[in-house]
């Protein structure tokens, strides 16, 4: 896509699979706590180490998750369009993102804000109930996406889970010895 983006989270969300085929009312109710963001090539969605206060889901473009450590950039995985980029941070306030995600080229994100996702939950608002089954469901698999895609980063495959958490715990972002 060239030039100006459609800024509606509506019309980024019913292109998404899987997020568009939530009801017209839970859509609305998504798009009320999403933004959209356009980023360069080269930009910084998501930094290692850090809890950022939305959960971006990619729905144009290409991005590389990098780990850094000691200066050094290991990519780890592309992900393409359409695809949660991250993990669901409201689920545990102590989660930081084990690595950073670059974009590699043009990418159109709609970034759905942490607290109001937080808020969501709590309600207990009829509608939160699919919107919250949905992410979920698509945490659950990059979940597994990850985890096999982290498997070269360390010697022992059974380690991953638990080095990833450990990154993915500490305020710094690095390994825990």
């Amino acid at each position: 896509m060239v030039g100006r983006i459609p800024t509606d989270p509506g019309f980024w969300l019913s292109r998404v699979p899987g997020l568009s085929e939530l009801g017209e009312r839970e859509r609305n109710v998504l798009a009320a706590i999403c933004d959209v963001k356009d980023y360069v090539p080269g930009s910084t969605i998501v930094e290692q180490g850090s809890r950022p206060p939305s959960i971006p889901v990619l729905v144009e473009g290409r991005v590389d998750a990098v780990f850094v450590n000691d200066g050094f950039k290991v990519p780890v995985l592309e992900i393409k369009a359409p695809e949660l980029v991250g993990f669901l941070w409201f689920l545990d306030a102590t989660i930081r993102s084990p690595v950073a995600f670059v974009a590699k080229e043009r990418c159109i994100c709609l970034n759905i804000r942490t607290i109001d996702l937080e808020n969501l939950y709590t309600g207990g608002n009829a509608l939160a109930y699919p919107v919250l089954s949905t992410l979920y469901r698509h945490a659950a698999a990059q979940f597994r996406f990850y985890n096999d895609a982290f498997r070269h980063l360390y010697k022992e495959p059974g380690d991953t889970y638990m080095q990833l958490m450990k990154l993915a715990t500490t305020e710094e972002g690095t390994a825990i010895d």
